[in-house]
């Protein structure tokens, strides 16, 4: 086969591309290529990662929220617990005072000893202090026969319902007293007062916790 050119002799001769300079044109086209394939990547990583920090912030929000609800309601129930131990101990307190007393007007020699008044104290036990509080009951006794309150103390420490808990009685300060209205047999009265010294409070209040 003949091949005939048919370009101008000006244009008959073409030089080649040198090697090096392709393949560095080449090179130069195949990094920008992957430059830009890199940023474009870049550019959904950051993204993709910025949606993924912005839902973790968002569950963080609701998670504190949710612990400054649980927070919450820790302390109500702390409270309620309290409000629920204060009152059980309030109402096991009032027993234990009623069955001492109860047990003490039984105690009471009737028709020759009764009670005027009944004062009850009760703290905590401190250094400063030498006891958990105190019962007082004003009495007055009918005649002077200082026997009569001899016995009526005996029989109280010898009682194993009333006693316990209790650690002394003090003396009492016996003053007679002309009762109104008495006849000429119950004209001489005798007044004192009894007080008992608990060892320690009959019940002691919960203690307030934490939540």
């Amino acid at each position: 086969m003949i091949k005939v050119n048919l370009l101008p002799s000006e244009y008959r001769t073409m030089e080649g591309t040198p090697l090096p300079v392709f393949l560095l044109g080449l090179v130069a086209i195949v990094v920008l290529a992957l430059g830009l394939i890199a940023v474009v990547w870049m550019s959904q990583q950051v993204k993709t990662i910025t949606g993924e920090l912005q839902d973790l912030e968002n569950v963080k929000i609701m998670l504190d929220l949710k612990l400054i609800e649980m927070t919450g309601l820790s302390t109500k129930l702390a409270d309620k617990r309290n409000q629920r131990e204060t009152i059980l101990s309030i109402r096991k307190n009032r027993i234990l005072w009623a069955k001492k007393l109860e047990r003490l007007a039984k105690l009471t020699p009737a028709g020759t000893i009764w009670w005027q008044y009944v004062e009850m104290r009760q703290h905590d036990p401190a250094p400063t202090l030498r006891d958990g509080g105190s019962l007082t009951v004003s009495c007055y006794q009918k005649g002077t026969q200082t026997e009569t309150l001899m016995n009526f103390r005996l029989d109280i420490l010898k009682d194993k319902v009333f006693w316990p808990g209790f650690k002394e009685i003090s003396p009492p300060e016996m003053k007679a007293v002309e009762w109104p209205g008495a006849g000429p047999e119950e004209k001489d009265t005798l007044h004192y007062k009894l007080v008992f010294y608990l060892e320690k409070p009959l019940f002691t209040p919960p203690i307030k916790s934490q939540p």
